[in-house]
């Protein structure tokens, strides 16, 4: 948390709200029931070291999930000061 230094999203919605701000798409749902969201961005190459070009947004929030979302979006090649604007807005 000592690398983002603003608000970070504190719910699955706020979650999916920054992501479609920052111009992801959801494709489908998937899990058990259809309980997590699955997000791509049409607009952005994923440059990270695993395989997942695509962010997965679970139905029930845990703590972390801000901080594991916002280094998701660094690997998509997003700034902090978009993040952090995008976290501003919510």
């Amino acid at each position: 948390m000592k690398q983002f230094n603003h608000k970070l999203p504190n719910s699955t919605k706020e979650c999916i709200r920054l992501l479609e701000y920052l111009g992801f798409e959801r494709v489908k749902r998937i899990g058990i029931g259809g309980h997590q969201y699955k997000y791509i961005n049409p607009n952005r190459k994923y440059i990270g070291d695993d395989n997942h070009p695509f962010v997965i947004v679970p139905h029930r929030y845990f703590n972390l999930l801000g901080v594991k979302l916002c280094k998701k979006l660094v690997c998509f090649g997003y700034s902090k000061e978009e993040i952090r604007e995008g976290c501003e807005r919510l």
